[in-house]
């Protein structure tokens, strides 16, 4: 049997009450702590991102930095948030970098995709694509024929005696550029430019 207190409220009823009203501060005490450290609801600091997307905390601010990831909100002392929506950006750059499209050309989608309705960004998705198609059979182009120039050049070594090897060095890498790259300006610069990208030329 339970005694009666204070207007007819029972010890037990008392307690449960003290302990109802105590979780209740204590959450929200944590709540307060949470929104001061960063923690605000459905919003991520940069380690977080960092930690959920495999990008590096250095990649984010890079990103940040040049227009690609601005943070969607920052705390008073200047830290980084992030929502959920930023997640999939991410996403969205990291496929881009594997398709080999320039951080520029990235920067530009990003843009383009802040703005309502999908046909401006489809649009540039599409051109960029098929720039990036043209520049790829140009470089399949030249590499192909660095390729055969390669196995003549190999089986041309292949064949010959030691003795036949003339003096100081071996002549066979003679002319290897004039029978690679045709007698074509543009073909030339473009050939110099692949070489350049690829440390060919020193």
């Amino acid at each position: 049997m339970t005694l009666p207190i204070r207007g007819g409220f029972s010890l037990v009823e008392e307690i449960r009450t003290f302990r109802a009203r105590r979780s209740q501060v204590f959450t929200g005490i944590r709540s307060v702590g949470n929104s001061a450290n960063g923690h605000e609801p459905g919003l991520l600091t940069i380690g977080e991102v960092a930690r959920r997307s495999g990008f590096t905390v250095k990649a984010l601010r890079f990103y940040d930095r040049h227009g690609l990831l601005p943070p969607c909100r920052r705390r008073p002392s200047g830290y980084r948030l992030y929502s959920e929506s930023d997640l999939h950006r991410l996403e969205f750059i990291r496929q881009a970098k594997a398709l080999g499209l320039s951080l520029r050309a990235i920067r530009d989608l990003v843009a383009a995709a802040r703005v309502p309705g999908t046909a401006r960004f489809r649009l540039r998705l599409l051109r960029m694509l098929s720039e990036r198609i043209a520049q790829t059979t140009h470089q399949i182009t030249t590499l192909t024929a660095l390729r055969r120039e390669l196995e003549r050049r190999r089986r041309i070594l292949a064949s010959r005696q030691d003795e036949e090897r003339g003096p100081g060095y071996c002549t066979c890498l003679h002319n290897a550029t004039a029978r690679i790259v045709p007698d074509r300006p543009e073909i030339k610069a473009r050939w110099n430019r692949l070489q350049a990208k690829t440390g060919t030329i020193q």
